[in-house]
């Protein structure tokens, strides 16, 4: 496996946000509309896969968009609020094999309608640097939205209609039943012109789910959907022949293990929680305080659910703490060449069972067990490291990425602020 398919996707830069970092919604409610159920539940899915055999460390989702509908791979992102897709033909860059995402014409689209400049949902978007937006003449609303590792897209915000699933009342899962197309009218999204960054392989663009005032979550609370959202990433080296979904509004799932969503003024968009403790097959890892996993006063280090970053990071000394436990109880040979970033790879041509289990615990007492191939990557044929990196920066976040997030099912309910989970294989 190359690096690009555990490269970090990381996390959005919120300058718009912090801006309004009092609001946790947009100043007047959002023009989403939803078409009626008609004897289904309330929600609405769509197909998610892995992008391991494309390169890629990401999830993706399919999401029909505009009308007609089209269907588009989107990179299922927690960690920033912006939906958005690709309007112009994709620059082909001659290291990439795999073939360009498709892109949206806009021109074939007629629920396709650009938002003014002075709109209020424009307000929490960065605009490019030179733009200005006049009130008596006001232009499209411009863009450039960018990510932390440097990837960023520019275009303009327009209202469009997207089209999901709905599924009927009988039976937990959602594939297994009859089901029509439910069209979700005058969402609000990026039409961009341009996208740079390894980040975007494979993708048509981005599906923004964080809790801030722009994203696809915040636009449908107040519908029947009732700002609820679930997903289970499948077990990300099966790639793209093996699916699960993504769910808009609440499911039957039964027994999910809660813990609070702490709000963070400084950075609203993303999903903090309150760790309580990590004990590696049971036994607590000591010398890490509540305080190393915590938000501090200025709103800046705390723990994040972040299912666009694929590895997870973890501040000292949780960091090493975490490390010395796992290396402690696996009995495998340390490989001999290590990839940069990582401290902890085995060889493991002849691995057995035993592999000790990662638990973490959050506030409430939810707890998330966690086998190896959660916390294990493949980096190279027979060598695995474990998929924890250190955060580097000073203020930075312990982030829980999406491969710790396996094969679990995760539930977002923003009108509850909390976060459920439960163990569950994805199909």
């Amino acid at each position: 496996m190359d690096r690009g398919r555990i490269a970090a996707f990381g996390r959005v830069l919120q300058e718009a946000a912090q801006k309004n970092s009092t609001n946790s919604t947009l100043p007047r409610e959002s023009l989403a509309t939803i078409q009626d159920f008609q004897g289904e539940d309330p929600a609405l899915f769509s197909r998610l896969v892995s992008g391991s055999s494309i390169g890629s460390g990401q999830y993706f989702v399919e999401l029909r968009v505009g009308t007609p509908a089209k269907k588009f791979p989107l990179i299922v992102d927690t960690g920033s609020d912006l939906t958005w897709i690709q309007c112009n033909p994709p620059n082909t860059t001659a290291n990439s094999s795999s073939p360009p995402a498709p892109w949206y014409d806009k021109s074939s689209s007629s629920s396709y309608r650009e938002i003014p400049c002075t709109d209020d949902e424009c307000q929490f978007l960065p605009a490019p640097i030179g733009s200005s937006c006049s009130i008596t003449s006001p232009s499209p609303c411009d863009y450039t939205y960018g990510y932390s590792d440097q990837s960023r897209t520019t275009g303009i915000l327009a209202y469009e209609t997207i089209s999901m699933k709905s599924r009927k009342r009988s039976g937990k899962r959602a594939g297994n039943h009859k089901t029509r197309r439910i069209r979700i009218k005058n969402v609000a999204l990026g039409c961009s012109r341009e996208s740079v960054g390894a980040s975007f392989l494979g993708a048509s663009g981005v599906l923004g789910l964080g809790q801030g005032p722009i994203s696809l979550a915040t636009q449908t609370r107040h519908t029947a959907l009732g700002g609820i959202f679930s997903y289970c990433l499948v077990d990300y080296l099966r790639g793209s022949n093996a699916s699960s979904f993504l769910v808009m509004g609440r499911t039957h799932w039964r027994k999910l293990a809660h813990t609070p969503i702490v709000r963070n003024p400084a950075a609203q968009s993303f999903y903090y929680v309150n760790v309580t403790g990590v004990a590696v097959d049971g036994k607590p890892v000591d010398g890490i305080a509540s305080s190393d996993w915590g938000i501090d006063g200025d709103g800046n280090k705390g723990t994040i659910f972040d299912s666009g970053t694929t590895l997870s990071y973890l501040r000292e000394p949780a960091y090493s703490k975490v490390l010395g436990a796992l290396n402690a109880s696996i009995y495998l040979p340390r490989a001999q060449e290590i990839p940069e970033g990582f401290e902890l790879c085995y060889n493991v041509t002849r691995m057995e069972k035993g592999m000790p289990k990662l638990g973490v615990e959050f506030q409430g007492g939810a707890v998330m067990e966690l086998p190896w191939n959660n916390y294990m990557v493949l980096v190279a044929e027979n060598v695995q490291c474990v998929a924890l990196q250190k955060v580097t920066t000073t203020n930075g976040s312990n982030i829980l990425g999406n491969l710790l997030q396996q094969d679990h099912h995760i539930e977002y309910d923003l009108a509850k602020a909390r976060i459920g989970f439960k163990w569950s294989p994805c199909h």
